[in-house]
């Protein structure tokens, strides 16, 4: 978030604390003992969120960088 979508820190910071209570906050599936199952569905409705406030574009822009996005290199969602 800091280099690809320039933000600033507190802003990452942030974001990221609203990525995880939206995509993490409902009750999971236990898988095992430390592994959790969440929705992939909110996980991309989170990050959209995240990319057209920082770009300060729109609904249809964000798919088009997504559908671009595709074409190149990957996501990666770190969690500690």
């Amino acid at each position: 978030m800091l280099f690809r979508l320039r933000m600033q820190i507190n802003d990452a910071i942030e974001a990221f604390v609203h990525l995880s209570k939206h995509v993490f906050s409902r009750k999971q599936q236990q898988t095992s003992q430390n592994e959790m199952m969440y929705d992939a569905s909110q996980l991309e409705d989170a990050l959209d969120a995240i990319i057209q406030k920082a770009l300060a574009i729109g609904e249809e822009e964000s798919k088009i960088l997504r559908m671009l996005d595709e074409r190149g290199s990957k996501w990666s969602v770190n969690l500690l």
